[in-house]
C-alpha cells in the first residue's frame, strides 16, 4: 500500500489527533496575521488622521493668519525711509522733515524686487498754521499706495484722498465743529471735507490729509517727497534689519531706513507664534500615533512568538503520543519490509497535510479578527478598503507553518523510525 493510501485512511481514522494539531496551526498563523493586520491598520490610521490633521491645520492657519493679518493691518506701516541725515528728533518731536526724495524712488523700490516689502505710500508732511482757522496742524499730501509689479495687488492699508478733499483728524474737526461734506479754505485753495477721523491719541489727531499732488503744489514740492511710508511682511520671520537696510540704499541713495520697531515685532510674532503652535501640534500628533503603534508592535513582538512556540509545542507533543500509541502498528510495517525512510514520511506527512489547511484558515480567522480588532482600537472610517494580507504573504504563512510543523514533528517522528521493531512484535 502507497504512503499517500496510509495517510488518507490514517487521517479518517485518527482524525482527533490531526485536528488538534490543525487547531495549534491555525491559531498560531492567526496570531501572526492579527497583528500584522492590526499594525497594518493603525499605519492606515495614522496616515489618515495625520493627512486630516494636516489639512485642518492648513485651514486654521489660513483663517488664523487671515485674522492677524487683519489685524495687524491696523498696527499700519512699519517702515520709514527718510533724506538721509534727517534729525530723528525733530521728526519724532514735532514731525519735521526738512529733506527730500525723488519721487521716483517709489517707483524704483516698487520694481525692484524685494519680496518683503509688500506696500509702499510716498507722502509730504510739513508743520504749518493754518491761517485759514488759526490753526496749528500738521499738513500731510499722500497719494494711493503704488503697486509691486513681482507681487499679487493687495488690499491698500490707506484710502488715497481724492483731489479736491480733505481728511481731518479728531481735533480739528471735533474743535472747529467741520463735517463731512463741509468746505473748508486751506493755504487759498478750497477742499471739500472727505472723512473725519475718530480719536487716534496720536499726532493723526491734529493732521490733516490731502492729494500728493496739490499738497506738493501749495508747498512747492513738484516731483519731490519727504518720506516713502512702507510695510515690511515678515511672514517668513524676522528679517535681517542691518541687510535690508544694505539692499534699500543700494536701491535708492542717500536715504536711511527707520524701522519702527515695535509695530514690527508685533506683526512677525504674531505670524510666527501662529504658524509654531500649528506646526507644534502636528508633531504631537505624529509622536502620539508613533508611540502607540511602537506599544502595539512590543504586544505583537510577545504574542506571535509565544504563539509560534506554543503551537510547536503543541504539534511535538501530540506528534510524540501518536508515535508511542502506534508503536506495534509501526513494528509490523517495518517487520512488512517498510523502511526508515517510510515511516519517517508516514508520521511526518500526518501533520505536514494538515499544516496548509490550518494555515488558510489561520489567515483567514487572522485578518478577520485584525480588521475587528483594528476597528475597535481606531474607530476611524477608512476611504478606501482595510490593509490585509498580500498573496504573498498569505504563500509565505502557508510555507511557514509547513515548514514549522515538520521542524516540531521531526525529532518524535524520527525516533519512531529508528525504533527496533522487534522489541513491539515480541511483546505482542
Amino acid at each position: 500500500m502507497r504512503i499517500w493510501h496510509m495517510l488518507l485512511r490514517e487521517g479518517r481514522f485518527r482524525a482527533g489527533s490531526a485536528l488538534l494539531g490543525g487547531a495549534a496551526v491555525a491559531l498560531a498563523v492567526a496570531v501572526w496575521a492579527g497583528n500584522l493586520v492590526v499594525l497594518r491598520g493603525h499605519d492606515a490610521r495614522t496616515a489618515l488622521a495625520l493627512d486630516r490633521a494636516r489639512q485642518q491645520m492648513e485651514k486654521e492657519t489660513t483663517e488664523l493668519q487671515d485674522g492677524i493679518r487683519r489685524a495687524t493691518l491696523k498696527l499700519s506701516f512699519n517702515l520709514v525711509i527718510l533724506p538721509e541725515g534727517q534729525d530723528l528728533r525733530a521728526w519724532h518731536s514735532d514731525g519735521e522733515i526738512r529733506g527730500t526724495l525723488p519721487e521716483a524712488y517709489v517707483r524704483q523700490l516698487a520694481e525692484s524686487g524685494i519680496a518683503t516689502i509688500q506696500h509702499l505710500l510716498p507722502i509730504v508732511q510739513r508743520r504749518l498754521r493754518w491761517e485759514e482757522k488759526g490753526r496749528r496742524i500738521i499738513l500731510v499730501g499722500t497719494r494711493g499706495e503704488v503697486a509691486q509689479l513681482h507681487s499679487s495687488p493687495l488690499k491698500p492699508l490707506v484710502q488715497p484722498v481724492p483731489p479736491g478733499t480733505i481728511v481731518l483728524g479728531y481735533e480739528l474737526h471735533s474743535s472747529l465743529r467741520l463735517n463731512v461734506g463741509d468746505k473748508v479754505t486751506l493755504l487759498g485753495r478750497e477742499f471739500t471735507v472727505h472723512r473725519c477721523h475718530e480719536v487716534r491719541g496720536s499726532q493723526d489727531d491734529i493732521t490733516a490729509w490731502i492729494d500728493l499732488n496739490e499738497a506738493q503744489e501749495l508747498l512747492g514740492l513738484q516731483g519731490q517727497v519727504h518720506a516713502i511710508l512702507a510695510l515690511e511682511c515678515m511672514c517668513a520671520g524676522l528679517p535681517g534689519a542691518d541687510k535690508f537696510r544694505a539692499e534699500v540704499r543700494r536701491i535708492l541713495p542717500h536715504t536711511d531706513v527707520i524701522e519702527l520697531g515695535s509695530k514690527a515685532l508685533a506683526r512677525a510674532e504674531s505670524r510666527l507664534k501662529a504658524a509654531a503652535e500649528m506646526e507644534a501640534a502636528l508633531k504631537r500628533e505624529e509622536a502620539a500615533r508613533a508611540e502607540l503603534r511602537q506599544a502595539r508592535e512590543r504586544v505583537a513582538g510577545v504574542l506571535v512568538p509565544g504563539a509560534l512556540l506554543a503551537g510547536m509545542f503543541a504539534v511535538a507533543a501530540l506528534a510524540a503520543a501518536n508515535a508511542r500509541s502506534r508503536g506495534p502498528e509501526l513494528a509490523v510495517l517495518r517487520a512488512l519490509g517498510w523502511r526508515e525512510r517510510h515511516v519517517l514520511a508516514l508520521l511526518l506527512g500526518r501533520y505536514g497535510l494538515v499544516a496548509i489547511p490550518a494555515a488558510l484558515a489561520g489567515c483567514g480567522l487572522g485578518v478577520a479578527s485584525g480588521l475587528g480588532l483594528a476597528a475597535w482600537l481606531d474607530p476611524v472610517a477608512l476611504p478606501g478598503p482595510a490593509p490585509v494580507l498580500t498573496a504573498l504573504e498569505w504563500a509565505g504563512a502557508l510555507a511557514a507553518a509547513w515548514a514549522a510543523t515538520l521542524v516540531a514533528t521531526w525529532l518524535p517522528a524520527l525516533q519512531a523510525a529508528r525504533r527496533d521493531p522487534a522489541p513491539a512484535l515480541t511483546a505482542e
